[in-house]
């Protein structure tokens, strides 16, 4: 039987570092992705190290020439993982309609582009399994973490889901399972890194506002995940 294909957004540190390796171990073929393959560089020596079949593929959710790109060098994708995001802390007089913006872009508009570019090929072969990790933010708003909880609760599978997707006959869940198709939602709450630190997201350009907190910039945590 071949190898089932697992393609994971966000895979260089975090929850998706930790499902790539999980997989592999355990004899899936894993596309692990991430904007910047020098950030997997251990990763793929792990895979050398222990023979897994593992490659890494650059992606940038918020890009729709690189999503499709990296579904393109993956091929027959049974289980994609929309993993990548981050969230912005801070009060809503320190954040701007860019910082909603591109939190939208990626943890929104990111898992669609890639259930968009996935589902016509799942629903013609009659399987597979769309996994989409959310955050207990989504159900539970933490102060000063509004404006990331408004769209932790958006990405997950029934209902709400095919309402925002770019094209009405890409439905997932309930709409989609006479297809064979499944789609699930996992809903994480706070985590360490490997390093065991929370990871800070910096963007070059961006200019740093002072917190409500205790005068430190608005926080950007990236993981590629929650």
């Amino acid at each position: 039987m071949a190898k089932q294909t697992v393609l994971i957004t966000g895979s260089n540190s975090g929850i998706g570092r930790a499902t790539a390796e999980l997989l592999a171990g355990r004899g899936y073929r894993v596309i692990a992705t991430m904007r910047n393959l020098d950030k997997g560089r251990d990763l793929a020596e792990a895979a050398s190290n222990n023979g897994w079949a593992l490659a890494l593929v650059p992606l940038d959710v918020r890009s729709d020439e690189s999503v499709r790109e990296a579904f393109r060098q993956a091929g027959d994708v049974d289980v994609p993982v929309n993993n990548a995001g981050f969230e912005v802390w801070g009060a809503p007089d320190e954040l701007t309609v860019d910082d909603l913006v591109d939190q939208f872009e990626t943890n929104v508009y990111g898992p669609f582009r890639c259930i968009s570019a996935v589902l016509p090929a799942m629903r013609q072969r009659g399987s597979g399994v769309i996994v989409n990790v959310s955050s207990v933010a989504g159900r539970v708003a933490a102060p000063l973490n509004g404006a990331y909880a408004a769209f932790a609760g958006l990405p997950r599978p029934p209902q709400e889901l095919h309402r925002l997707l770019p094209d009405p006959d890409l439905e997932v869940d309930c709409e989609v399972a006479q297809f064979g198709v499944q789609a699930d939602v996992f809903v994480i709450g706070q985590h360490l890194a490997q390093d065991g630190q929370r990871q800070h997201r910096k963007e070059p350009g961006r200019e740093e506002r002072i917190s409500a907190t205790e005068s430190g910039p608005v926080q950007k945590e990236d993981s590629e995940r929650h």
